[in-house]
């Protein structure tokens, strides 16, 4: 007994274009684009690389394109033909960082002086840089930060702004957030034990009670 194979003549593939022949294939972060392709003929093969794939991946039987980190590699499509030819097509693929979300419950403190700590919480973020708060002016509020915690200190008496950041990734934009803080000044009470008294040539002591002291701060009466 004898058996034959048939295999059909395929047209061999011709007038391919990747990416609409644009060099350059731009997406963000996270983002997934796939690339068109067209071409004429019926090939044996397709096939989709990537050159860095720390910056993106590919999907090696569709071309779809995902953005991993800020950067830019090469995209490479292989088409065979029946009769063993290859054809290479690439583009530059642009990846982008993107802005994080950060969001705090509050952008603006008041206090009067000597008020006790006022938190301000984080209730959002999905950045991976690092956060840090600053004060531009140490003299009237100081900030620290943690788990997400900002903890805001009135330390003297004046308007400063507080400077929350998130630090630039590979995947992420840096970005900053202004919070208002006032400290308006205290006022005190000051109670004489007698507001009279006889002159007649003799010392006489007088004594003032003073309300609303902070800490180890000093009164001079004169």
């Amino acid at each position: 007994a004898y058996s034959t194979n048939i295999v059909d003549i395929q047209d061999k593939v011709t007038n391919i274009e990747f990416n609409g022949n644009s060099d350059t294939l731009e997406l963000n972060v996270f983002e997934t684009k796939t690339p068109s392709l067209k071409y004429d003929g019926t090939p044996k093969s397709v096939i989709f690389e990537i050159l860095d794939s720390t910056i993106a991946t590919i999907d090696i039987t569709t071309g779809a394109i995902t953005g991993v980190a800020e950067g830019t590699t090469t995209a490479k499509v292989t088409i065979e033909d029946f009769d063993g030819t290859k054809y290479e097509k690439t583009i530059t693929v642009k990846v982008n960082a993107i802005e994080p979300i950060l969001i705090i419950d509050r952008n603006a403190l008041n206090f009067n002086y000597g008020d006790t700590s006022k938190v301000i919480h984080i209730t959002s973020y999905n950045g991976n840089g690092k956060l840090s708060i600053t004060s531009q002016d140490e003299n009237v509020a100081k900030a620290t930060l943690a788990d997400n915690k900002i903890t805001v200190d009135a330390v003297g008496y004046g308007e400063t702004t507080l400077v929350l950041k998130s630090e630039k990734t590979k995947q992420y934009l840096a970005k900053e957030i202004i919070i208002n803080v006032t400290v308006t000044k205290r006022v005190i009470k000051v109670t004489w034990s007698g507001d009279s008294f006889v002159y007649d040539g003799t010392e006489k002591e007088v004594i003032a009670i003073i309300n609303n002291i902070i800490g180890n701060d000093t009164v001079n009466i004169t």
